[in-house]
């Protein structure tokens, strides 16, 4: 009986020995592989973390050390590795707290706040154990100098690789359960900024004295200038404007402009952005920067010409060279708008150059002679932005325009990606319009009131007007205008000059310099 007794514990001794060794046979062959954790910072400045390694291990808490007496464990694991790949993954999200608050990643000692973001689970083999990935993010602070790693001893050995974007494996840690990394030094992690790009071409202004020191009351400003013989004139500037410094120091420094303005002009000037508050002709109150955002002030300088009643003699969207400025002051103080239009006074008021012919460029669309220029909207839209190009033989500023702007490689990749058309203004080209209206180049140039040569006008994918170009501009204006309506910023940023100032910025933060005056 005793006999029969023992060689009952024996066999029951045996088969509890053969079980556990078959619930531990599977952990053997991987039992001290590492989890790998890359570690590396993105574009966008947070530090990315790839863990490749054993999720089942890391549950149930089996390191290279467990103790194999450790059934429970052992059980667990087993029962982990039978499952599928997305009932193992929502037994990791059941663990996920566990797991964060067992692991640490410290920024100059103090941990930081980590976030599973997503994890790839694939489905297990009975004769492998699977390698699952855990991706975490988290935030570093700017001014962080060193970043270590450590994390619960159950979770195992972790293999340690930080990349920086110049280099892999700029830092290797193998690192033994719950033991501390060395501090790395964050400097060679994080990716260099580039040094931000210089902001070149603005110039202050000093404006002249003998501007008129107004209340701002324009009403009243039309009435005393109408009582001394003149007209009231309203120059709109802005802080650094080179522009606004070409109108003063090129334009007002030469004699008979200024003194004809001195004569026949009273002169206002507001800053676009300014806070002073001012009452228009009609009555209205507002601020600087209001009443320009009212009047759709886009360029700098726009000056506003009023005549003895108070209403609108002539406006100039931007800086206008000498001799084009000076025939704008003599049809407003000629008092010519009340004969004819600016349009019809500067076609018999040319300022002429030796080229008889329009100026060409490659990105010009291709137009037969005595053919009629088709720019009806399909009913689908343009597939590309529409540029219109009004130009006229025997003109400096056309010359100036396609000789030292159109030739920047940066302001030509731009306005190639338009449909470009080039239009002699005073020309009796037929036009199908965006609208569908035929007419002729001269008409259609005078229904857009184009009272400068070159201009540019712009009109997006429906055939609608975004923005022109009505005065001298140098490259990086010219392409922020086109860009302006092929990025559609207009769309979320009706101010040309603020959209402009965001990209110089945005230019300059990858380290290119911002010339204004290129």
């Amino acid at each position: 009986m005793r006999l029969q007794r023992t060689i009952l514990q024996q066999s029951l001794y045996f088969l509890w020995l053969t079980a556990l060794l078959l619930l531990i046979t599977p952990l053997s062959a991987h039992e001290s592989r590492p989890t790998v954790a890359i570690l590396q910072f993105s574009d966008t400045g947070t530090l990315d973390i790839e863990l490749t390694g054993n999720i089942e291990a890391i549950i149930a808490g089996i390191g290279p050390d467990h103790d194999p007496s450790e059934f429970a464990k052992a059980a667990q694991y087993t029962v982990l590795r039978k499952l599928s790949a997305d009932d193992l993954s929502k037994r990791f999200d059941a663990f996920t707290e566990t797991f964060l608050s067992g692991t640490q990643l410290l920024a100059d000692g103090k941990p930081l706040t980590l976030t599973v973001t997503d994890t790839n689970i694939p489905e297990g083999t009975p004769d492998k154990a699977r390698d699952s990935v855990i991706q975490l993010t988290t935030t570093v602070p700017e001014n962080a100098k060193t970043l270590s790693w450590q994390w619960h001893k159950d979770f195992g050995i972790a293999a340690l690789r930080l990349h920086s974007p110049e280099q892999k494996d700029v830092y290797n840690a193998y690192l033994e359960p719950a033991v501390k990394s060395e501090g790395f030094d964050l400097a060679k992690l994080i990716p260099e900024k580039p040094k931000m790009g210089q902001y070149l071409g603005a110039k202050p202004t000093e404006y002249p004295d003998w501007f008129k020191d107004s209340f701002l009351e324009f009403k009243d400003d039309v009435a005393e200038a109408a009582e001394e013989g003149k007209r009231l004139a309203i120059i709109f500037h802005q802080d650094n404007c080179p522009y606004c410094n070409l109108l003063v120091e090129r334009n007002l420094s030469q004699h008979d402009i200024q003194q004809q303005m001195k004569d026949k002009l009273d002169v206002i000037s507001i800053n676009m952005w300014g806070a002073r508050e001012l009452v228009s002709v009609g009555g209205k109150t507002y601020t600087e920067s209001e009443f320009s955002a009212a009047l759709r002030v886009q360029y700098t300088p726009t000056i506003l010409f009023f005549n003895e009643a108070g209403k609108l003699a002539l406006r100039l969207n931007g800086y206008l060279q000498p001799p084009e400025f000076k025939r704008a002051l003599d049809y407003v103080t000629g008092k010519h708008e009340t004969k004819q239009s600016y349009a019809a006074y500067i076609a018999e008021n040319r300022v002429e150059s030796a080229n008889e012919e329009l100026n060409k460029q490659a990105f010009f669309e291709a137009v037969a002679k005595d053919k009629p220029i088709d720019l009806d909207l399909p009913e689908t839209g343009y597939d590309k932005p529409l540029a219109i190009f009004f130009e006229q033989t025997s003109c400096p500023n056309c010359d100036v325009l396609h000789n030292n702007v159109l030739t920047d490689a940066d302001t030509k990749a731009i306005i190639e990606q338009f449909r470009n058309v080039q239009l002699d203004m005073w020309s009796d080209t037929a036009i199908t319009t965006p609208q569908g209206e035929q007419t002729t180049a001269k008409k259609w140039a005078e229904k857009l009131g184009i009272n400068y040569a070159p201009s540019i006008v712009l009109f997006d994918k429906q055939g609608e007007e975004v923005i022109r170009i009505e005065a001298m501009f140098k490259s990086f204006h010219t392409q922020s205008v086109f860009d302006y309506v092929l990025s559609e910023g207009y769309k979320t940023q009706p101010s040309f000059q603020r959209y402009i100032t965001h990209r110089a910025d945005v230019i300059r933060e990858t380290g290119k310099d911002v010339d204004l005056w290129k």
